[in-house]
């Protein structure tokens, strides 16, 4: 292995856990934001971590919503069970959209990621049902900073399991140690 090949495997394993979400109007109108899980990262906005999201011209605004309010296109949290991530949507017309994740990387399987719709009562599944199709009308429900959340939670069937553990003396001071599990990774 060369040192150019060693630096570039660290590189890939220091890669933070992310998730990238899509709000569409249609293939040209669309917008992404991008939650990035960093155990010392904090649930407000912190400059130089953070990116502030920006209103533009598009026709679809999507951000992710600050512990302090502050509306985010870049947004890192630490990963944990029962996380809460409110959403903002937008628009400057009345039609139907999509809210896509678009990809995930390095989030153990463990962790359900499901889109919760505070109108309609819907939760979704993001990681078995990647998109999610829903409308934006004249009422103001239908859209905003309280419509939708995303929540990261441990799916218990998929926790580490020990399903046999024994212990032996061997010789002298030593002991022999086994045991079998589940859901190692």
């Amino acid at each position: 292995m060369t040192a150019k090949s060693s630096q570039k495997a660290l590189a890939i394993e220091a890669t933070p856990p992310s998730l990238r979400l899509e709000m569409a109007l249609d293939t040209v109108y669309k917008e992404n934001i991008m939650i990035i899980f960093n155990s010392n990262a904090k649930p407000v906005y912190v400059f130089n971590e953070d990116a502030l999201y920006r209103l533009g011209s598009n026709k679809v605004n999507l951000s992710s919503v600050s512990n302090d309010n502050q509306l985010l296109a870049i947004n890192q949290l630490p990963l944990q069970d029962g996380l809460t991530i409110p959403l903002k949507v937008g628009s400057n017309a009345y039609s139907t959209y999509t809210l896509n994740l678009k990809d995930i990387q390095g989030v153990p399987q463990v962790y359900d990621i499901w889109l919760k719709d505070a109108l309609t009562g819907d939760s979704v599944s993001m990681r078995t049902n990647p998109s999610y199709t829903f409308s934006i009308t004249p009422d103001t429900v239908s859209y905003g900073a309280h419509r939708f959340t995303l929540v990261v939670r441990q799916n218990p069937a998929l926790a580490y399991h020990l399903l046999n553990f024994t212990a032996t003396k061997a010789t002298g001071k030593q002991v022999q140690v086994n045991c079998t599990t589940e859901n190692e990774g």
